[in-house]
């Protein structure tokens, strides 16, 4: 588009050129917080519920976890256990949920890459008589309403979404009114945590 004389700003994904604007969040970094919260509740075997790999976000919030991990001195193939599903969504979110329950040996926690598939192994979970987060800790990702509205409410990572929005319509409008002068600027946010009930409860580690 940009040969073609049409000005644009990435969003949500990071430019790999200087002649481009981008707004993005760290999903890396929003992983790292997700799993670290983790393992200082006491979680030891974390399994981490991605999309697909083809999604970059996916891709990096597993980088994270696997940060937070090593960063706490164990070893990502005994902590951190990855279910890769097709589609982020509830329905998938409660097909990992019996996944889980049929293995016989639920984990400590479970981090999703967003809070759709968390919510729905959440319903799964519940269903079964487990308790979140009394045996199992559920953290998500995105921080949408319905995850503070939830049976159990859902702690996630929460992305500055307005702030994101806002900042990339003010550069394609600068580049629109003042391309002689624009800078183009690569501008990365930084996720934050939000902590509810889903990871409220304290694993006595040994």
């Amino acid at each position: 588009m940009r040969e073609r004389g049409i000005n644009l700003v990435l969003v949500d994904h990071p430019a790999h050129r200087p002649d481009q604007c981008s707004v993005a969040v760290n999903d890396v970094a929003g992983g790292r917080l997700a799993v670290a919260h983790l393992l200082d509740r006491g979680a030891r075997r974390i399994v981490f519920v991605s999309g697909p790999s083809s999604i970059r976000q996916c891709r990096d919030r597993l980088e994270g976890a696997r940060q937070a991990v090593l960063e706490a001195g164990l070893d990502p193939a005994r902590a951190l256990a990855v279910q890769t599903v097709t589609s982020m969504n509830a329905g998938c979110g409660q097909q990992v949920a019996e996944t889980l329950l049929a293995s016989g040996t639920l984990p400590d926690a479970v981090f999703c890459a967003n809070d759709l598939l968390a919510l729905g192994l959440l319903r799964g979970l519940l269903q079964a008589g487990v308790r979140v987060p009394g045996d199992v800790m559920l953290i998500g990702y995105d921080d949408i309403d319905f995850a503070a509205a939830s049976a159990v409410s859902l702690s996630s990572i929460t992305q500055p979404t307005y702030r994101l929005g806002r900042i990339a319509t003010q550069l394609l409008l600068d580049e629109c009114d003042n391309p002689e002068r624009h800078s183009h600027q690569q501008i990365m946010f930084q996720p934050t945590l939000v902590v509810r009930e889903s990871t409220a409860a304290q694993i006595a580690t040994s």
